[in-house]
């Protein structure tokens, strides 16, 4: 496990390499991140304050000019943008 602080400067790290990369996430991350975050950590965010970020998530999707978020998460059809969320499981 690790220190407070070694932990600390790793997700200062990973923050910094987000807002400074351009990066895409598949949905599988995306629920992972989730589950985390509001279940998982010492103290978890709201589900609210997770969304909100996957919102944020999304953009970047779309900053990649991609067209479909393949996800089970997001409602059907459902365009952000210029992303469109398509569960791949639904039949048609």
């Amino acid at each position: 496990m690790l220190s407070a602080e070694a932990d600390l400067a790793r997700r200062a790290r990973a923050l910094e390499l987000v807002q400074e990369s351009d990066f895409g996430l598949s949905a599988q991350v995306l629920q992972e991140f989730y589950v985390t975050v509001t279940r998982k950590i010492r103290r978890p965010l709201s589900p609210e304050t997770a969304v909100a970020l996957m919102d944020e998530y999304l953009a970047a999707a779309e900053a990649l000019d991609a067209p479909t978020l393949y996800t089970e998460d997001l409602q059907h059809g459902q365009r952000y943008g210029r992303v469109r969320a398509v569960n791949p499981f639904l039949a048609g």
